[in-house]
């Protein structure tokens, strides 16, 4: 109700539609609000980040994590309609802010480039670590 109040018609739920319809809607976003209380990584936040909306996130989340590590958005506590139409307002206010820097940042970190090597240096790490252990 607090976003509504603020918002009126510029305040859009769109519930569960399929992908094809969801991607354009998330650009088109001028924030997407996630209030999800139990999100392991985040995918709609790295998408919306990537689409160039910023996202307003739930507190001890991944898409937390994210936005803390990279940007491109606002966290607040979870379960605080409030906090969150305050965030809204915040972005709306000052601005959105720009998901260009954040949008570097989550290539950089979470490209399939990054990842593949990241995960080269774990599997690296444990490879050494076997070879050092007494047979």
């Amino acid at each position: 109700h607090a976003l509504r109040a603020l918002l009126g018609d510029r305040l859009e739920l769109l519930g569960r539609i399929d992908q094809a319809r969801l991607l354009p809607r998330v650009a088109a976003a001028t924030v997407l609000v996630a209030p999800s209380l139990n999100e392991f990584f985040g995918n709609q936040a790295v998408e919306a980040i990537l689409l160039g909306t910023p996202v307003i996130a739930t507190a001890r989340t991944g898409m937390s994590d994210l936005i803390e590590q990279i940007g491109g958005g606002a966290v607040v506590e979870p379960e605080n309609a409030p906090a969150f139409g305050a965030a809204v307002a915040e972005l709306l206010r000052s601005g959105v802010p720009a998901t260009s820097d954040a949008h570097i940042r989550l290539r950089e970190l979470h490209s399939p480039r990054a990842v593949t090597d990241r995960l080269l240096d774990i599997y690296g790490e444990v490879l050494r670590d076997a070879r050092k252990a007494p047979a």
